[in-house]
């Protein structure tokens, strides 16, 4: 089993962790390689004489685990309905089964989380108290939960792989462009379960407003035919765009958790081979889905879920064959709530969680100021959508909703390389890149744009500045600022002038 060195490290140093504690979260961006790195560690448990039991909440998950263990030639057995129980020292089980059976089962001396933010529930939580004496590795892309409910009740050490835009810039991950409107939704009264929007509420706001940008236009300008998913607020709302696709001339279809299973796996074969144009969901592709041919992703579903937000662009993200870039539509205005999909992150196992960098970038598509500018023309009132229904009380007591108004615009793409910088992404620059971009940023303007569109405080424009003015001579600029530099107040020294030090954050 040959890994890459990043996940090598990342093995190395969830052992580390097991030295001092039982209870781990190893935490790594979609396309990073998690089911790789654990397999890697149960082969050798296994090789060892150790037993493994690895757990996730769907069975779709579960299954590509083992798809994963058999082509790494390791052996094992599934802990779910339909399955014949195995001798095997590793084990992959459906989390409610495992919790039901377990009086009955050997317990493991090493027991791995799959998609860890969910261990908190109560399946889990059974386990981790009848397997108290095991080491417990959880392992997740995205450790925070909307409820507050940090992570650290159940994990003591937290070990982190190298962020999301590394993986883009060493090729593990396609590269992107996102576009992104001025939705018009007005979310502000609405009622938060579960620490996100009450469906019923988001339902019947999505239904009164109007979302900028024709999601069909915008596909068959940039896709036209290329595999691409869109995301829903609801079932209801998934069958009425996958309808609107069809219309349109292109092959569509919804799928959600009540189908039958076959005929999902169907209709993610028919995207993968490039049978199906567009395939809509609310839920179901968010998590555990691997369809690297997706060029684009379609959301059409605000969120206050980081964690959902980053499982959905993500399923865009994988590699494709061609080497082509995702493209990525936010008909929403998720990314006004949380950044790029690769913006630093601060995770922690804390139940407060620390607050995430700022995610506002650009307001103005001529200086960049901000990220979007209004191109919508409002309708006096009807709906301009082909056979919208108008829903009865009874539609809306069974969950349906009628598909917002549709007004002409365009989407508007976030510049991670304006012309200025002379081809270089703003996102992922180091080393020599990172210093011909900071050469290249001439006014206050575009210093604005690299701390915001890299997380950095507002004091470091101004450092960056004075640095300019105190050092007008100089060619070679600061060094690259540290990954932590987002959450580090920078102040002036009042005994010496301004130096790169304090540029970098290293304040002695």
């Amino acid at each position: 089993m040959e890994l890459f060195p990043d996940q090598n490290q990342f093995v190395d140093d969830i052992r580390q962790a097991f030295r001092s504690h039982k209870r781990v979260l190893a935490v790594a961006s979609t396309g990073f390689g998690k089911t790789v790195c654990f397999s890697h560690i149960a082969a050798r448990a296994s090789a060892a004489g150790k037993r493994v039991t690895i757990a996730a909440h769907r069975d779709r998950i579960v299954e590509q685990i083992g798809a994963a263990l058999s082509n790494f030639g390791i052996r094992h057995g599934f802990i779910m309905p339909k399955h014949r129980p195995t001798n095997d020292l590793v084990q992959v089980a459906m989390i409610q089964t495992l919790a039901n059976r377990i009086a009955s089962l050997p317990k493991p001396d090493l027991f791995v989380i799959d998609e860890a933010h969910h261990s908190v529930a109560g399946a889990y939580q059974a386990c981790l108290k009848a397997f108290e004496d095991a080491f417990a590795l959880g392992v997740t892309a995205t450790p925070q939960r909307l409820d507050g409910r940090g992570l650290g009740t159940i994990f003591t050490a937290l070990v982190e792989a190298p962020p999301m835009a590394d993986l883009i810039s060493m090729g593990r991950l396609s590269e992107y462009i996102y576009y992104a409107p001025d939705s018009g939704l007005d979310l502000s009264r609405l009622k938060t379960r579960g620490g996100d929007y009450a469906i019923d509420e988001l339902a019947e706001a999505v239904k009164k407003s109007t979302i900028v940008g024709d999601s069909v236009a915008h596909y068959r300008m940039h896709l036209n035919g290329l595999p691409a998913i869109a995301f829903c607020v609801n079932v209801a709302e998934a069958d009425s765009a996958a309808e609107k696709f069809r219309s349109a001339g292109y092959q569509s279809a919804s799928v959600h958790g009540k189908m039958d299973r076959g005929e999902i796996r169907a209709r993610f074969r028919a995207v993968e081979r490039g049978e199906m144009n567009v395939l809509t969901s609310c839920a179901l592709i968010s998590e555990g889905v691997d369809i690297p041919a997706v060029a684009g992703i379609i959301d059409l579903k605000p969120t206050k879920s980081l964690a959902d937000w980053l499982q959905r662009v993500g399923r865009g993200l994988r590699v494709k064959k061609d080497g082509s870039r995702a493209f990525i539509f936010d008909h929403v205005g998720n990314r006004d709530r949380f950044g790029l999909p690769d913006s630093p992150r601060v995770w922690s196992l804390d139940t407060k969680q620390k607050k995430q960098p700022s995610p506002s970038l650009l307001t103005c598509i001529k200086c960049y100021r901000a990220f979007y500018a209004v191109t919508a023309k409002t309708h006096a009132s009807g709906c301009e959508v082909e056979n919208c229904p108008i829903l009865t009380k009874s539609d809306k007591d069974k969950g349906g909703i009628r598909p917002p108004d549709q007004v002409d615009g365009q989407l508007i793409e976030v510049k991670v390389s304006p012309s200025w910088t002379g081809g270089i992404n703003i996102l992922t620059a180091k080393g020599d890149q990172w210093k011909a971009l900071v050469r290249a940023a001439q006014t206050r303007e575009h210093f604005i744009e690299i701390a915001k569109l890299r997380g950095y405080k507002p004091r470091w424009v101004e450092c960056m500045m004075e640095f300019r003015r105190q050092h007008p001579e100089r060619e070679d600029p600061p060094p690259a600022v540290p990954e932590d530099f987002a959450g580090i107040t920078v102040k002036r020294r009042e005994s010496a002038p301004l130096d790169i030090d304090i540029l970098t954050g290293a304040f002695g």
